[in-house]
């Protein structure tokens, strides 16, 4: 006969809705996978000049998570790695691409703004950043764009994408102008 409390533990460990995040769990659990694309990523982003772009795809619990962030402990110490997580930060009924574009935004602003980070960058490019993600969250409560300082302007930017831009905000203010500032803006700061 199977002791249900002597599995119960074991079994909640091995949740595939819960990734491995932290160096102790994939220390403790992960377990190295003959296919894994680690390796290959890792190498591949030390020995390009140029940027390079992959797609890590997978069914739901399939440690796409796992292996992202085992990327990021790899090369955390040489890149600046910026972690956008879109399934707590946007409300996932209602995610559009001005969503996206906003959040991967609000990170690199975020990540900019710690202490060191922008020592060999030009501060003007995190100004440039800072008032692209302002106009956005003004258009959407139809404020004045020198009202809020950056954290409200997390906190606004935050609320807003939890509950997603209404298609009135995409339609009719127009915000795709601000959006292509908000990427312009974004790559700016990462190639400086």
């Amino acid at each position: 006969m199977c002791n249900v409390n002597y599995w119960r533990q074991a079994y909640q460990l091995f949740n595939p809705d819960q990734p491995l995040t932290t160096l102790e769990e994939i220390e403790d659990f992960y377990v190295q996978r003959e296919d894994s694309p680690v390796q290959h990523g890792i190498n591949t982003l030390q020995m390009e000049d140029q940027p390079v772009k992959f797609l890590l795809a997978g069914h739901r619990g399939s440690g796409k998570t796992t292996e992202l962030r085992r990327i990021e402990q790899a090369l955390g110490e040489n890149y600046a790695v910026i972690w956008v997580d879109a399934a707590t930060e946007l409300n996932r009924y209602n995610i559009g691409y001005a969503e996206v574009v906003v959040l991967i935004g609000m990170e690199v602003c975020r990540q900019a703004i710690q202490p060191g980070w922008l020592l060999n960058r030009d501060q003007r490019l995190l100004e440039a950043l800072r008032n692209s993600l302002r106009t956005v969250s003004y258009r959407d409560q139809q404020m004045n764009a020198e009202q809020l300082e950056l954290p409200d302007v997390f906190t606004r930017l935050g609320l807003i994408l939890r509950r997603g831009f209404t298609r009135d905000i995409t339609r009719s203010l127009n915000i795709g102008p601000d959006l292509n500032d908000i990427i312009t803006r974004t790559n700016d700061i990462i190639q400086a």
